[in-house]
């Protein structure tokens, strides 16, 4: 499984493209499903994360076949792939956000 991390300055845009509703197709009848729903993904504010920029990021883990499949609709949307430096440091806050979330979720129910 491969993780990938846009970032975007057009949440809206982006947005559109993660939770679209599936739709059926008029021609075949059949219905083209929206795979960034059933794949899942994770959707931040950069401010959430500590970081000072006016971006969201968009974290998805996944088959290198699905990104080679839709990766082209987000970046059509506006987003941008990160790569290098900057990706590791926001990959690293966006899991470390998740483990205090769910580590938070085990002193509540623990």
């Amino acid at each position: 499984m491969a993780v990938k991390i846009y970032e975007t300055e057009n949440a809206g845009a982006v947005k559109k493209v993660l939770e679209a509703e599936d739709l059926k197709d008029s021609k075949t009848g059949k219905w083209i499903i929206n795979e960034f729903k059933t794949q899942g993904y994770k959707f931040q504010d950069a401010a959430s994360l500590g970081i000072s920029k006016h971006v969201s990021y968009v974290y998805i883990g996944a088959s290198d076949d699905f990104f080679k499949k839709h990766e082209k609709s987000l970046l059509d949307a506006g987003a941008k792939s990160l790569k290098g430096k900057e990706f590791e440091e926001v990959k690293k806050k966006i899991e470390s956000s998740e483990d205090d979330a769910v580590a938070g979720m085990g002193a509540i129910f623990g």
